[in-house]
């Protein structure tokens, strides 16, 4: 199963990229999302961006959303078989 890492600054189309490659392999999709846990009462534009992803993912794909420690994250993925 492939690995795919998609890096770049903030609002420049990392996510839908992602998920149009994961659409279009046919695999079962893993969806690691990163970024601070919405607050909508501290900033509610960051709640309103995490909704609309989430929205837009598939009920079929598996996601995860890290916190701040992505290493941290990253070690308790489930390994490929």
């Amino acid at each position: 199963m492939p690995i795919v890492l998609i890096c770049g600054p903030a609002r420049c189309g990392k996510s839908r990229l992602a998920e149009s490659l994961a659409a279009a392999s046919g695999l079962p999709v893993f969806y690691l999302a990163t970024g601070p846990k919405p607050d909508p009462e501290a900033d509610p534009e960051w709640a309103e961006r995490v909704r609309q992803h989430r929205q837009r993912r598939p009920p079929t794909w598996q996601t995860w959303e890290t916190g701040p420690d992505l290493g941290a994250e990253l070690q308790q993925l489930p390994q490929p078989c």
